[in-house]
């Protein structure tokens, strides 16, 4: 397994949407993993971080509009 590195946001933007994207997915996955193995607190852990992962990749996807809200 490698490193994930993303893309700085304003150099690629969408292979920083797609970073994020991918890191959501892993964490998610993880987080289901520790989940059955009762690992709870860990499980917790990692299924915040996914959602972390997600909300970047939704502020990303959504900048302009954000962008637009917040100039006024």
């Amino acid at each position: 397994m490698t490193a994930l590195e993303l893309e700085k946001p304003w150099q690629d933007p969408e292979k920083y949407l797609d970073g994020r994207l991918t890191e959501a997915l892993y964490e998610a996955e993880l987080a289901l993993k520790l989940l059955e193995a009762g690992v709870y607190w860990n499980a917790a852990g990692k299924a915040f971080r996914a959602f972390k992962a997600l909300l970047s990749a939704l502020a990303m996807e959504y900048r302009d509009i954000i962008a637009r809200k917040y100039q006024e």
